[in-house]
């Protein structure tokens, strides 16, 4: 005979203090697991904004590209250089910011559509800030399904300014070399030049020298001393540049320079001038007195330039970004510069004046160069000349 089977006893439900100690347990566990996540989302935002500092801080300029060549990062630098907005330039086409950049991106375009195997290189893209030297490396990040790159990476270095210092370097290596040889010959020729005008004031208070001959004394004697300014002027050109910097408004210097020149032109016609001032000015720190003798240079050639009248249109204006940047322009609508003339005009003692010196733009680019700014210069024969004086400006 077998015994029958006990039936199973139900467990004992848990009771009311169970239940909310049970509760409590799951409650303190979801509030640490909110805790983390909250730390969690703080160092990711601290990370973000982390690499924003980073990357915003990069002197070098970085973009990354999907797959379809749209933009997906892109820091200030990169967008100066390509003369972008850096918030329109996401999702962006890249090929379509570089085709803003002149003809100049197409090499760099090609290594970017593999087109090119080049994928380090140099090119030179226009901007805000006019024409820019960089280089370039082009990298592929990730592979999708089929083997192709999931995105690019492009990195941009500017090397205007490198470029700039090797050739400053070279000029005042130049200039220091024409120097000493130049004040050397003028120091010899000085003194005889002194002596030489003392004899012929003497000879023209000579009671018995007829009128013939101080008339052709008096001609010698203006010669003699055109000579000796032009001693003068290459002793001061062959000395180094003595600064005494302050915080300036190029406006002011413009102007200054401006009121400095027109009114004693002498002009034969008549030269209307056109002012286009940034508003407020911007500031440089340079030697008030200099940088107003470079601006009066410049209009002397602009008024030397327009013998028949024309017209002056000067111009200022700041190029803000990482290293900003205060601009002066002069654009005459005058005779231009000849081709063969062009290459040397900041050649020290290189005139084609009558009587000139040669060193009046020399000794702009001297001023400029010590400065830490550019001097440059675009013409067309019988369309005018353009000069752009660039300088540090005061953030």
């Amino acid at each position: 005979m077998t015994a029958s089977a006990k039936p199973l006893k139900a467990p004992k439900a848990p009771g009311p203090a169970s239940l909310r100690a049970a509760n409590a347990r799951l409650e303190k566990e979801l509030q640490a697991v909110r805790l983390r996540r909250a730390h969690a989302n703080l160092d990711i935002l601290r990370l973000v904004e982390f690499n924003n500092q980073v990357l915003g801080n990069l002197s070098s300029g970085l973009i990354a590209v999907d797959a379809k060549g749209k933009v997906t990062l892109i820091n200030q630098a990169a967008a100066e250089l390509l003369g972008a907005n850096l918030k329109a330039a996401k999702g962006q086409p890249l090929s379509r910011l570089l085709a803003r950049c002149g003809e100049g991106s197409r090499s760099l375009v090609a290594a970017l559509q593999g087109k090119s195997e080049t994928l380090r290189g140099e090119a030179v893209l226009r901007g805000e800030g006019g024409e820019r030297l960089v280089s370039y490396s082009l990298s592929a990040f990730g592979l999708g399904p089929s083997g192709e790159p999931e995105g690019r990476a492009l990195l941009l270095g500017d090397l205007t300014r490198v470029r700039e210092q090797e050739a400053r370097a070279a000029r005042q290596e130049q200039l220091a070399q024409v120097g000493r040889l130049s004040a050397d010959i003028a120091h010899q020729i000085k003194n005889p030049l002194a002596g030489i005008q003392g004899l012929l004031q003497v000879s023209l208070n000579l009671p018995e020298a007829s009128d013939k001959l101080r008339q052709n004394l008096e001609m010698v004697l203006g010669e003699v001393r055109k000579l000796d300014r032009l001693v003068a002027d290459t002793l001061s050109f062959t000395r180094p540049v003595g600064l005494a910097p302050q915080e300036l408004p190029i406006n002011q210097v413009l102007l200054e320079g401006l009121s400095l020149v027109l009114p004693a032109a002498g002009l034969e016609a008549p030269v209307k001038t056109r002012q286009r001032l940034a508003l407020p000015s911007p500031k440089v720190v340079a030697d008030r007195d200099q940088l107003r003798e470079v601006v009066v240079n410049l209009v002397k050639n602009a008024l030397e330039a327009m013998p028949r009248g024309g017209s002056l249109a000067v111009e200022t204006r700041l190029l803000r970004g990482s290293r900003p940047q205060a601009v002066m322009v002069l654009r005459d609508s005058g005779v231009g510069i000849p081709p063969k003339v062009a290459p040397h005009i900041f050649d020290p003692f290189f005139t084609t004046k009558s009587g000139g010196s040669g060193l009046g733009l020399p000794a702009c680019r001297k001023v400029i160069d010590a400065l830490g700014g550019s001097i440059r210069f675009t013409t067309r024969p019988g369309n005018g000349t353009t000069f752009t004086v660039t300088l540090p400006a005061v953030r």
